[in-house]
This record gives structure tokens, sequence and C-alpha cells, in this order.
């Protein structure tokens, strides 16, 4: 029973606070508690036990992403100090401020969806990147996806074209944008095999949340 993650009151977001015991763990989520968690309150009470029953799940290595199941294989970027860091967190519900970040997902609008989410709580101009699989072959793709960017003193999104060593600004979309999901579809033409990088940059204030859902690409001009 456990609600926070790995990350949780780090100073340096790529040193963990919080190591479990069992090294393939899961911990930090606030949606219930898992299978091993009501047989040790079943033998704690001493009731009786009834036979687990198996839960597959799967994580699917994908650059289209609802976040689900998971991150889909992407990938956390971290850079080296002085640079302040953050990290992007799967994440379901509202966020740790009022008056910033969504109170759902946007896939199913539910306190159960989740989204990515950079927390801006004490983390003023700390940046966070995250990159896709490998997938984008030389062509014209469309890019879509939903972002939630609302509260004082908002930071910024930024989407990058990583081609091998080379990388290339697509947007950026800075300071407050209401506080609702919104769409962004950008076209692509990529020269060669190529990842996408989201890059969020906290404000100068804990109400900067910034939030994506539901990325979708498409082999097409937008």
């Amino acid at each position: 029973i456990m609600h926070y993650d790995r990350f949780s009151f780090a100073i340096d977001r790529t040193k963990p606070t919080i190591v479990p015991l069992k090294k393939d763990a899961d911990i930090g989520q606030r949606i219930g508690m898992s299978q091993l968690d009501i047989v040790q309150l079943q033998r704690f009470y001493g009731c009786p036990e009834r036979k687990l029953v198996p839960v597959i799940t799967t994580n699917p290595v994908s650059v289209n992403c609802t976040f689900e199941a998971g991150y889909c294989g992407w990938k956390h970027l971290f850079m080296e100090p002085p640079a302040k860091i953050n990290t992007w967190i799967r994440w379901s519900g509202g966020t740790h401020t009022d008056g910033t970040g969504p109170k759902t997902d946007h896939t199913i609008r539910t306190f159960e969806g989740h989204y990515l989410y950079s927390d801006a709580s004490d983390r003023f101009l700390s940046i966070a990147k995250i990159q896709t699989p490998e997938f984008i072959s030389p062509g014209d793709h469309c890019l879509i996806f939903w972002y939630h960017m609302y509260g004082k003193e908002m930071g910024s999104l930024r989407v990058n074209l990583v081609e091998g060593k080379q990388k290339r600004d697509l947007m950026i979309i800075s300071g407050d944008q209401g506080n609702k999901w919104q769409q962004m579809k950008i076209s692509i033409t990529a020269t060669s095999n190529s990842t996408i990088e989201f890059e969020s940059v906290i404000g100068h204030s804990k109400r900067s949340d910034i939030c994506i859902d539901d990325v979708l690409f498409l082999n097409r001009k937008c």
C-alpha cells in the first residue's frame, strides 16, 4: 500500500529516495491495493486467504501511447548538472497542487485514467525529458497529442525531432493555456529514422504542472 514513487521528495531526480526491498516491486500508485496487499491484510487480521488470480499486464513498446498500460517503452533522459532535473511521471487523478494540472486524464476522463505529468512542486525551472522509441522512417508524418498547461507562471513544453545526433525543434508552447486538455497536431518531414522528445520546463511557481496524454503518429501529413 504505497502511494509514493521512487523519486518522491528527491532534490536530484536521478537518485531515488525510496528503494523497495524487492527490486522488481512496483511502487507509487493511488488506485487501490495490490493482490499482495490484500493477502497481507488477510493474514494480519486472521481472515481466510483466497487464492490469488494471476494478473497479466503488458507494457508493449510503442510510439502511440495512452499511458494506460505503462510508459510504452519510452525512455527517460537525464541531463548533467548544473541543470535542474525533473521527470515525467505516469499519473492518475489530480496533481499534487491546487490551481494547476488536470483532474482526470484525457483518454477515459476518469480518476483511474493515466497521463504523463511533470510536477512543479518545489522544482521551479527544472527540466524533464522523455523520448519515444525510434520509429519515424524518412518521409512525411503527423504527430497528434493532447496537453494540459494550466497555472500561474506556467513554463513551457517543447517537442523535438531527434535524428541521430541532430535535434530539431518542432514546436514550443509557453504560458497558461487554460484549465482544459488541448489537442496539438504537428506535421513532420523526417530525413532518417528518428524519435520524438517531449521536454517540459517548469515555471517560477508550483502552479505550473505540465501534462501530456494520448500520443498518436500517422504516416501522412496532418
